[in-house]
């Protein structure tokens, strides 16, 4: 696979792409596997083991590329970045991290980060991100010059027009349809690029998975036999209630790892006859649980009797969770939420969350359900919670709605098909 990504990265150092690499790390091992994973793809590579050499680096600087580790213990990854950027916009930079902190990861992207890949680094990836980085640097640089390009021939055009007064009319109409095309030329440089960040985001959201599972899920597993055998061993009834908390938790927790899987790969959905009313209680027995000391109040008025749908019982029960830890998160100083059912279309059912919430803007509004949009302060949200609820609502044909005032609360509906409404309450 490196070779691979290598030879491609032959035909596009032609194009005056990427040359040189800068590393910046502080650890020595990590430094020298990079630099000879680097090396070995063609490009020339430096290490930076002081982030204080950095500014001797900028007086000469000749990188296009920079590969950031996030956490150093004399600076933050992310300041180095915005510093970066600033003096050299034009540079791709790509953070490592030890330990993945989506929200961390989502600041540096918004901030111009390229890319990131993961410790311990894997060889075939970083050959794949540094591709990819190699494609947009390109696009990038194509796009400067054709700008660089069109300001001169608008120069050149302007002088013209001074000397030329009887052809005015007609310069300043190709004045204007020069300026339409570097319009249309970014707008479409820029759908790439967000398309281009999205699906990257995606795909390594699916790599990460993969890592999730093996390094998290199977020692939880174990631990869960563990458990199992436990319980057999010590019948009383305090260690088999503190066991089957224990067994809960580690539920939870693999429950958690699988959603990552889930949503960042395409996968045939198991669906089957799901009570609605069962998941909405689990999923407040769980906040309650995780909020139990905060003053809030939760009021379920949902009946008793059995809700149907046909669909995923977890990935329901995650939906009903991030709604309600939302509306927790939205009342810091506590308040009530209220879960209620509305009747809707024949053969429908809807199902509204409302709290006394801080609630939200109309401009936050009409991106809330957007990939990587938050509007949780400092570091609390990534910006996933919201659209992964939606494509599960909509994987599950049905739909999902949010009404807000500021300073005044949340309403969130949820309305979906039931499965056999003769057996549904």
């Amino acid at each position: 696979m490196v070779a691979e990504v290598g030879a491609q990265k032959d035909s596009l150092v032609n194009g005056a792409g990427i040359q040189k690499v800068l590393i910046i790390d502080d650890e020595s091992g990590i430094r020298f596997l990079l630099t000879e994973a680097i090396t070995e793809l063609g490009y020339s590579a430096t290490a930076l083991e002081d982030i204080k050499d950095l500014d001797k680096e900028f007086e000469s600087w000749n990188y296009q590329l920079v590969l950031l580790d996030i956490n150093m213990p004399e600076a933050y990854g992310v300041d180095i970045l915005e510093k970066i950027k600033g003096k050299y916009p034009l540079t791709m930079v790509m953070m490592v991290t030890g330990v993945l902190d989506m929200a961390t990861v989502v600041n540096a992207m918004k901030l111009g980060a390229v890319d990131y890949v993961t410790k311990p680094v894997d060889l075939d990836v970083l050959a794949l991100a540094v591709h990819r980085a190699n494609e947009i640097y390109l696009l990038k640089k194509e796009n400067q010059a054709y700008r660089d390009g069109l300001e001169k021939l608008v120069e050149k055009r302007t002088d013209q027009l001074y000397r030329f007064a009887d052809a005015l009319s007609k310069k300043n109409k190709l004045y204007m349809h020069l300026n339409k095309d570097l319009q249309s030329a970014n707008e479409k440089l820029q759908g790439f690029l967000n398309q281009a960040m999205v699906s990257d985001k995606i795909s390594t959201l699916g790599l990460l998975s993969s890592m999730l599972i093996h390094g998290i899920a199977n020692p939880l597993g174990v631990i869960a036999g563990i458990t199992d055998v436990l319980k057999k061993r010590y019948p009383d009834e305090m260690t088999q209630k503190e066991l089957a908390m224990m067994k809960q938790y580690i539920d939870q927790t693999l429950e958690l790892v699988n959603q990552v899987r889930t949503f960042a790969r395409t996968e045939v959905n198991q669906f089957a006859s799901v009570d609605l009313h069962e998941v909405i209680q689990n999923a407040v027995g769980l906040i309650e649980m995780l909020n139990k000391k905060k003053s809030i109040r939760i009021i379920n008025t949902i009946t008793a009797k059995p809700i149907l749908l046909l669909g995923n019982r977890s990935q329901l029960e995650q939906v009903i969770v991030n709604l309600l830890q939302n509306s927790v998160d939205a009342m810091e100083k506590g308040g009530n939420i209220e879960i209620i059912q509305e009747k809707s279309a024949s053969g429908r059912i809807r199902i509204s969350i409302r709290d006394s919430g801080s609630g939200m803007s109309p401009e936050h509004q009409k991106n809330i359900f957007k990939m990587f949009f938050t509007n949780k302060s400092g570091n609390k949200g990534t910006g996933l919670g919201l659209f992964i609820c939606k494509e599960i609502v909509e994987k599950h044909e049905g739909s999902i709605q949010l009404e807000s005032e500021l300073n005044k609360g949340t309403k969130v509906s949820l309305d979906f098909k039931l499965d056999d409404p003769r057996k549904t309450g």
